[in-house]
């Protein structure tokens, strides 16, 4: 945020300036006569920039590239009654470039930091569509259906309780981005953390996100012990190495546990500080 608030603020006070630079005669006659195609040209630039997100795929040398030579193209062939070089002429081209210049590279800078911060809002409250995790309370008929068929056809099935640790959640709050607020990074990691728990699980297990404390809760039919144990070390390792979260997680698992949804997520609730033996 404070990168974005300096580019902001350089943008505007050059612009500013630019703007005003002719009337910086120091008590003197105003030897500095800047053209009035450089001013529009110079705004149309910086607007342009901001109003088309295309211009962000290309490199800052390209753009300069493009709005110089239009400067050039116009110098040349439509306002040539003042001369590019010689004299006072030389100097005048030069300050009309470098407002031009610095201009575009200070917008540029400001579109660089906009786009992260853009970038880092879509990931936030935009997840996947395709793998989007469920509130627990929007999944109650597939909690059931799933349950239903593991009585009916006497087949294990299995859940998970994850949640970050406080103090690894709070290490990799100071390492990722300290200047963006804690509450939309708490989103950000509960994102990414439930990201990596659907490419760790397998198609036919079911990812929720708990309706509350934070947690997430894994269903995973056709899973016994040793299954929700050997996925379990894959979510953990995996957190550990790209998140550099650590993971309290508990298991249960039916009918050796508990024989409904609720309380197998007490019987996991109550394995989160332990290992899962």
């Amino acid at each position: 945020m404070t990168s974005l608030r300096k580019s902001l603020l350089i943008l505007i006070l050059f612009m500013a300036f630019a703007y005003n630079i002719e009337r910086l005669d120091f008590g003197q006659e105003n030897l500095i006569d800047i053209q009035s195609f450089v001013y529009v040209q110079l705004l149309v630039a910086v607007v342009t920039m901001i109003a088309i997100p295309i211009t962000r795929r290309f490199s800052i040398y390209a753009i300069l590239a493009f709005w110089i030579a239009i400067y050039f193209a116009l110098r040349l062939l439509v306002f040539r009654s003042v001369p590019l070089i010689g004299g006072l002429n030389t100097y005048l081209t030069m300050t009309e470039l470098f407002l031009l210049i610095v201009s575009i590279y200070a917008t540029y800078e400001l579109l660089k930091f906009l786009g992260e911060l853009e970038a880092v809002v879509e990931r936030v409250t935009f997840p996947s569509s395709q793998q989007r995790v469920l509130r627990m309370s929007e999944a109650l008929e597939d909690i059931k259906t799933e349950f239903i068929r593991s009585r009916r056809y006497n087949r294990p099935l299995s859940i998970l309780l994850v949640q970050p640790t406080a103090s690894s959640f709070q290490r990799r709050l100071q390492q990722t981005v300290q200047e963006i607020q804690n509450n939309m990074l708490n989103r950000y990691l509960s994102t990414s953390l439930a990201r990596l728990i659907m490419n760790e699980a397998r198609r036919t297990d079911l990812v929720l996100e708990h309706d509350q404390n934070g947690w997430f809760v894994v269903i995973c039919p056709e899973t016994t012990r040793d299954g929700i144990q050997a996925l379990t070390s894959r979510i953990k390792e995996t957190a550990g190495q790209n998140l550099n979260l650590t993971l309290k997680i508990g298991a249960s698992n039916f009918p050796d546990d508990a024989l409904t949804f609720e309380e197998m997520l007490q019987q996991a609730e109550l394995q989160m500080e332990a290992p899962i033996t």
